[in-house]
């Protein structure tokens, strides 16, 4: 065999081999570039149910917060016989609510549970009307929807009867200096109520007034018993837009 034709079998075989390893690399590539196409189309679906559910969020954000706006919107034609207004109450004097617990007595006053407790406002309102806890203050609402909601949790959560539910419709007197209006920032900061903390929270969605002092007989103006019948409610804001679906009627006791 001349060196003619050795030669050009030897570049044969490098071609071909060279051919072989850009075949090979041109899979690569194409596996490659498949893979990435699965992992960005995968990224995208992932994205789409993210946005889908963010979206989501948002309108059930906006749906509650509409939902604990209502309560201002509620009317004598929704709760009749009793109404939020604070037209009628003396410029020294705060409408408020209170779900009266079975022990008190509004003929004889409302008492708190430990008038020499050192417990601070912002403890008073983390540990709420719990059986052991022992404070100097009483709570209160600016809201009635709030005593309602909290009847309905006593209702379907502790199997108390509805028709042994009251509520109290109260005129507090501001000439002391011994009502704390919660929804004011400025008293929250003097009462050291820290900015989303519980006790805040609590305070600014439930509207919370707090009385450092027994309250008479006399700023009691209605008993009112909590006799809306609802179902069962995971949070204020969805028991207030079931109420908003009323009418519902508050009887006077």
């Amino acid at each position: 065999m001349s060196f003619v034709h050795m030669g050009m079998k030897v570049k044969g075989r490098v071609l071909n081999s060279c051919q072989n390893c850009l075949r090979a690399r041109v899979n690569k590539l194409k596996e490659n570039q498949s893979r990435l196409r699965k992992d960005t189309q995968a990224m995208m679906k992932t994205t789409r149910i993210t946005i889908a559910k963010l979206d989501k969020s948002e309108e059930n954000f906006n749906s509650s917060f509409a939902a604990e706006e209502s309560i201002s919107s509620l009317t004598n034609e929704k709760l009749c016989n009793v109404h939020e207004s604070s037209d009628d109450v003396p410029s020294n004097s705060l409408k408020v609510y209170r779900l009266l617990r079975s022990d008190e007595d509004p003929a004889k006053g409302l008492y708190p549970k430990d008038a020499a407790s050192r417990m601070s406002v912002a403890q008073h309102i983390e540990i709420g009307s719990r059986l052991y806890s022992r404070s100097r203050f009483i709570s209160a609402s600016k809201r009635l929807g709030v005593c309602l909601f909290y009847a309905n949790k006593a209702v379907h959560e502790r199997g108390i009867d509805r028709e042994k539910l009251r509520i109290a419709e109260i005129e507090l007197d501001l000439s002391k200096g011994d009502v704390f209006d919660l929804t004011n920032e400025q008293k929250r900061m003097e009462l050291s109520i820290e900015k989303d903390s519980k006790a805040h929270n609590h305070a600014t969605c439930f509207e919370e007034v707090i009385v450092e002092r027994c309250i008479r007989a006399d700023e009691i103006v209605d008993i009112f018993q909590a006799v809306p019948e609802l179902p069962r409610s995971s949070s204020y804001a969805m028991f207030m837009e079931q109420l908003r679906g009323g009418p519902f009627l508050l009887l006077k006791k």
